[in-house]
């Protein structure tokens, strides 16, 4: 029994630290997805200045392919209004200001 409970001691250790290995890829990317919308997003015409531009980030399977692949899923999303990238890209947010107008929702 000392054993079983060791090992399973072994695993809830070893599936936290891969879980804290995950949030920090997962925000090196939102990092960087954030930096591109500031400095891409505003080529996204098609939109108008008070609509919104969001990013799904999710491990697993895309949305509608079915269950999830990993144990604990972890999904972001980013959303931002237009008018915020474009006041970036004229000057008037710089990047900290403009990272402030990114909502970020953690599922």
């Amino acid at each position: 029994m000392r054993a079983f409970e060791q090992n399973l001691q072994e695993r809830k250790a070893e599936a936290e630290t891969a879980k804290k290995e995950r949030q920090a890829r997962l925000q090196g990317l939102q990092e960087k997805l954030i930096e591109a919308l500031a400095r891409h997003a505003d080529a996204l015409t098609i939109l108008g200045d008070d609509e919104y531009v969001t990013i799904i980030l999710a491990e697993g399977l895309p949305f509608g392919m079915g269950a999830w692949r990993t144990e604990s899923p972890t999904s972001r999303v980013l959303t931002v209004r237009k008018r915020s990238v474009l006041d970036y890209a004229a000057g008037r947010l710089s990047l900290e200001q403009f990272k402030q107008q990114v909502f970020v929702y953690e599922l």
